[in-house]
């Protein structure tokens, strides 16, 4: 179990890694390779993320009849195939399929992941190895992020290629970690009654706090790079607050799966991270570094927190179903990250558009809502 383990961490790792490799570099090489304008680049990635949550609820259906093994093969041999094809195509309409591709394998591996920490390990004991797990995707995310700015300042085609390649180390050590994993139904016991709590208050508070909170992080993703440029005069301060994110949140969370007691109060610091990310978020009008810095290190302490509460309170939604839990879970994150970019792209404006107070407040306004969710979750003890 514990080398089973071992390697979808280091599985884990490399997926996280290859993805963020040639992630921030996917609407340059858009515009510049495959001359593609502004607006229709925007328009394929609406498309592409818009489409994640169908097939990440497809995924968690497939992988209740077959072998998660397959599967995973499968969304790692799409994400490849994607990102060799943007290393070494010119072609506008395969630039497109593309980026289509890889958001198929990226929604089939992510949520599927998570189900599986749940399936290796009883409900007791799953919490800590998903905070593990956190841990080894966010290191995999910043060592990414660090190696495909240095290959870029050569070459910005190599981190495709790189990224292309690093998918396919991945499977072999996926695929012995998950070969003997059977399809989930195959364990379940025939005319088994579903889960009342499915359309209790549990699920509206988690889908509160899904919406509250990924709502809000969406407008960081999309929009802090404009934010360091326009409001710090910093083009490059946003790759500086990217890695911080991506180390800060692998660092809490390892330091999570090792403390038992912060583990049992995940549910209350969860909340009050909101909390401290709603008052962040007010740092940003300012517009001074310092504030700048101590936003990224409360949304670290909200991410690392807020995302481990919610695998786990899907997970126990429906413990005989676990692939299609965290299937959920996932298309719920991103249906909140779609309405929350909407939303930042409405309100967020450069100096010249007059002070930028109504962003920041837009996002206490979503953080709120994520805590009034705490108010229909109540935490339970395993």
């Amino acid at each position: 179990m514990k080398n089973q383990f071992t390697s979808v961490l280091v599985g884990a790792f490399l997926l996280e890694a290859a993805g963020y490799l040639a992630f921030p570099f996917l609407s340059i090489a858009l515009r510049d390779s495959f001359g593609m304008p502004e607006s229709q680049i925007g328009l394929v990635f609406l498309f592409a993320i818009g489409l994640r949550p169908v097939w990440a609820i497809l995924g968690g259906y497939l992988a209740e009849r077959i072998r998660p093994v397959f599967l995973f093969s499968a969304a790692c041999l799409l994400e490849s195939a994607a990102f060799f094809l943007l290393g070494f195509s010119d072609n506008l309409v395969l630039g497109s399929a593309a980026i289509v591709l890889g958001n198929v394998g990226f929604s089939l591996w992510t949520p599927n992941l998570f189900a599986l920490v749940y399936k290796l390990f009883p409900a007791g004991e799953a919490t800590a190895k998903v905070s593990l797990l956190n841990g080894a995707l966010n290191t995999g995310a910043a060592v990414g992020c660090l190696l495909g700015g240095a290959i870029a300042s050569v070459a910005t085609r190599d981190v495709f290629i790189g990224a292309a390649a690093l998918y396919l180390v991945s499977l072999p050590l996926l695929g012995r970690a998950l070969w003997a994993e059977v399809p989930e139904l195959s364990k379940e016991t025939p005319n088994e009654a579903p889960r009342a709590s499915f359309v209790l208050k549990p699920v509206l508070g988690i889908s509160l706090i899904t919406f509250g909170f990924w709502g809000s992080y969406a407008q960081f993703n999309s929009f802090f790079a404009l934010y360091s440029k326009d409001w710090l005069n910093s083009a490059t301060f946003a790759g500086v607050a990217f890695a911080l994110l991506a180390i800060s949140v692998a660092a809490l969370s390892f330091l999570l799966s090792r403390q038992p007691v912060l583990l049992k109060r995940v549910g209350f610091l969860s909340c009050a991270s909101a909390l401290l990310l709603m008052a962040a978020w007010q740092l940003l009008i300012f517009s001074h570094w310092v504030g700048a810095v101590l936003f990224v290190i409360a949304l670290a302490a909200a991410e690392s927190t807020i995302s481990l509460l919610l695998v786990e309170r899907w997970a126990a939604v429906d413990r005989q179903r676990k692939h299609l839990m965290q299937s959920l879970n996932f298309a719920g994150r991103n249906i909140a990250m779609g309405i929350g970019s909407f939303i930042g792209g409405s309100l967020y404006h450069a100096p010249a558009g007059g002070p930028i107070s109504a962003w920041p407040w837009s996002n206490a306004v979503l953080l709120a809502v994520c805590v009034v969710g705490f108010v229909f979750w109540r935490e339970e003890t395993h």
